[in-house]
């Protein structure tokens, strides 16, 4: 038979998982950023085959299309750059956990550890 205590963690951890099933994903920054991005670059660039054709000039492609290329080239830099350095903490974070799955570690192992923590930081 269960305590009061047990019966009141069964039902916390159910309210727990009902609250984890109901959160809605969002999506990151970077990502919303990016696809802002692209579609800013896509709509400047038919605006200006628009306009070439239409003024019978090239002008806007000397200046509009670099321009805007030049910043998506900045924001998918940055994307690239924060994802690299999120997928470093997670490699080094799974390492440390492995690591410290072992019963036993030698001193080798506690110092590889410590210098996994160090690198975080």
């Amino acid at each position: 038979m269960l305590t009061f205590s047990q019966k009141y963690i069964i039902i916390e951890v159910k309210g727990m998982q009902k609250i984890t099933k109901k959160k809605k994903t969002t999506e990151e920054f970077s990502k919303l950023l990016i696809r802002m991005l692209m579609g800013l670059t896509i709509v400047v660039s038919i605006f200006c085959i628009i306009f070439c054709f239409k003024f019978e000039t090239i002008e806007p492609l000397a200046y509009l299309v670099p321009s805007i290329f030049t910043e998506l080239a900045a924001g998918t830099g940055f994307y690239y750059w924060k994802a690299k350095s999120e997928n470093k903490i997670k490699i080094t974070l799974g390492a440390i956990e492995d690591l410290r799955a072992k019963e036993d570690l030698t001193e080798n192992e506690v110092r590889i550890i410590e210098a996994l923590i160090n690198s975080l930081g």
